[in-house]
């Protein structure tokens, strides 16, 4: 569904008019027309947001994407799509001139959850996983450093022995660094810089710091740490319980003796649910294909014991067959 939004976009610069530009212009096309509760506003990817609200104690996710090829929670089964007046599900906005304004201009799509608990699951998930996103892109720029544990490591063992002429070393290098365009992965360098000078205030008492702005500055240096290895349980906690179904793996080895030599070849099926598939590309494909529909009884609980005992003019070698069941992601990370 198309609709055209004839304000002044450039008003909309803060979350505050968002939400009554999302409350006022795009709700209503959904059959939203109560006052909604909003409560977070989460970047999922580079041109995706979800937006999430409550109309009597209901949790929804109003999804932004530059373009529709993906909504972030638009697969999960803890949400259920809302169908707009005309019966479709996605809402294209723009406004004249075709001017593109990120959460405004773009493709909507609201969802309705279903199940809160797996939901703020997803939502951590798909948050932590950005995040992980940008880190690696950080990693990745030449212009990204990696050395906030390094600066603290030097830093703390300084202030604990009152080595002032290595906390000043240390704020000499921070600003050297940072006046070259460097920038540290993580923590800001403006605050570890202000750290050693807390640090180094401590050793001459010059008062200019309390307690409660050291303890703070060090509450946010070592919160940001913590954030990645955070980020990287939210995922694995979210992804073990959510490795999906299994299929079922067969390899088998098939031999022949042609001028006395003798050649191997490996035979590879996967049984997923009723569905055969043969993730190698090779010739004994058709034979195969052709054994297991002549023999339809054959099925992912009974194929280790019926694997054909001929393939062409190859013999099944006796005690090769290897059935394994996998999940599907993990299928895809093995080179057959």
């Amino acid at each position: 569904m198309h609709k055209e939004y004839t304000g002044d976009i450039k008003t909309l610069l803060n979350q505050a008019s968002l939400e009554n530009y999302y409350t006022d212009f795009v709700l209503p096309e959904f059959g939203m027309t109560q006052q909604p509760i909003w409560n977070r506003h989460v970047k999922t990817d580079p041109d995706n947001f979800i937006h999430l609200f409550s109309v009597n104690n209901i949790q929804y996710a109003l999804a932004f994407d530059d373009y529709p090829s993906g909504f972030s929670v638009e697969k999960d089964t803890s949400v259920t799509p809302v169908q707009l007046h005309n019966g479709e599900s996605i809402l294209h906005v723009d406004s004249p001139y075709d001017t593109y304004r990120e959460n405004v201009t773009g493709y909507f799509m609201l969802f309705k959850v279903i199940n809160d608990g797996a939901f703020e699951h997803l939502v951590d998930y798909i948050e932590a996983a950005y995040e992980e996103l940008q880190q690696r892109w950080r990693v990745e720029s030449s212009s990204f450093v990696d050395m906030t544990r390094d600066i603290l490591q030097l830093a703390e063992t300084a202030s604990q022995n009152h080595d002032k002429s290595s906390l000043y070393a240390l704020q000499n290098i921070i600003e050297a660094i940072s006046a070259v365009g460097v920038v540290n992965n993580g923590v800001e360098l403006e605050t570890l810089e202000e750290y050693t000078k807390i640090l180094l205030d401590a050793e001459f008492g010059y008062e200019h710091f309390t307690t409660h702005d050291r303890e703070r500055v060090a509450s946010e240096i070592y919160g940001t740490l913590s954030k990645e290895l955070q980020n990287t349980i939210t995922i694995q906690k979210y992804e073990s319980g959510h490795l999906g179904q299994t299929v079922r793996l067969v390899n088998a080895m098939y031999a022949r003796i042609d001028d006395g030599m003798t050649e191997g070849i490996t035979a590879t099926v996967v049984f997923d649910d009723e569905k055969i598939t043969y993730p190698t590309d090779h010739f004994i494909n058709e034979e195969l294909k052709k054994y297991f529909s002549e023999n339809n009884y054959i099925s992912r609980s009974n194929v280790d014991q019926h694997m054909p005992d001929n393939l062409g003019e190859y013999r099944l070698v006796a005690g090769t067959v290897h059935v394994r069941d996998v999940f599907r992601r993990e299928l895809h990370n093995i080179t057959f």
